[in-house]
């Protein structure tokens, strides 16, 4: 069930094959994702991302304009259907729902969310935030669902209770996932010094009970969290 502390889950990976699917959009070894860094040279050493960089490089471009990224969106919808409604008590019916999940990738000496405008830039402490902070309603719940390790700097650092500070690394493997309250409680990346990329995508799901028509506030990068743009509605 449903627990804001974190929770972790995990699913039965020969129902997707999320990875087969993802080596195919990024023309790459489904078995060495974690190396993925490595199709770009250098990429090592690119400079640290700023939060709007972070989610438009190479990698993103790639991944949104494959020709296979609708049947990618398509799994993502019955993997909510199947793994996620279910998570929610049986009268519970209706749900608004990300309609593009957001992919992440954390490759080595960067971080996956960036550098926030204003922030000084701590390799211990990147791109620290709550997502109210960028405008996001709050009925929103938060998951995770790692395509490769999510492990020490390469991870999510989480707290468990708004504003309590005990950050604490979410720790996964493909086959897993995790919720937590992310609207809330405060998160961040580390610069990933593990060698390994981080490979993720994660969404936001709330019932269509606590979805409010009427909020209007843009998200971030311009879109509006209703459903048509941010958001679909779905059912079990």
């Amino acid at each position: 069930m449903i627990n804001s502390r974190g929770t972790y889950y995990t699913y039965d990976k020969s129902k997707y094959q999320f990875n087969e699917l993802l080596a195919k959009m990024m023309e790459w070894d489904k078995d060495n994702l974690s190396n993925i860094h490595t199709k770009i040279k250098d990429s090592e050493n690119w400079n640290i991302f700023k939060q709007v960089e972070a989610v438009k490089t190479p990698f993103h471009k790639m991944y949104y304009e494959s020709p296979y990224y609708n049947t990618w969106r398509d799994l993502y919808y019955k993997f909510i259907k199947d793994e996620i409604f279910p998570l929610f008590p049986i009268e519970v019916n209706e749900f608004i729902v990300q309609k593009d999940p957001s992919v992440r990738f954390c490759i080595p000496n960067n971080s996956s969310i960036g550098i926030r405008d204003g922030e000084d830039f701590n390799p211990n402490l990147v791109g620290l935030h709550c997502d109210t902070e960028f405008g996001h309603p709050p009925g929103e719940l938060n998951f995770i669902l790692p395509f490769t390790d999510m492990f020490d700097e390469n991870s999510v650092f989480y707290e468990s209770e708004p504003n309590k500070g005990d950050f604490t690394p979410i720790k996964m493997s493909y086959g897993s996932f995790f919720h937590f309250w992310g609207n809330k409680c405060r998160h961040h990346n580390k610069i990933n010094t593990t060698g390994k990329s981080r490979l993720s995508y994660d969404f936001r799901i709330m019932p269509l009970s606590s979805y409010d028509e009427y909020f209007s506030t843009p998200s971030y990068h311009g879109r509006k969290f209703i459903i048509g743009d941010y958001y679909i509605k779905m059912s079990r």
